[in-house]
């Protein structure tokens, strides 16, 4: 009989879960999360920008040779 059995599991229903969405966060933490994280990256942006300008101003290399040649 263990052929029979075989046999049904082919046309056996697989298991379902109900139809539930399985989210680990609300639609307002979700906006939160995003919204911290864009934040965070407009921060870090700027942090690049600042550090950009203050690395390549144009007076500090021209402030430097006059000491050289002096």
């Amino acid at each position: 009989m263990p052929h029979a059995n075989l046999a049904k599991l082919g046309t056996q229903k697989p298991l379902t879960m109900p139809n539930t969405p399985v989210t680990l966060l609300t639609p307002d933490q979700t906006y939160q999360v995003l919204q911290l994280s864009l934040y965070i990256l407009a921060f870090f942006i700027l942090v690049l920008i600042f550090l950009y300008i203050a690395y390549e101003r144009p007076g500090e290399d021209r402030e430097k040779d006059k000491e050289k040649e002096k």
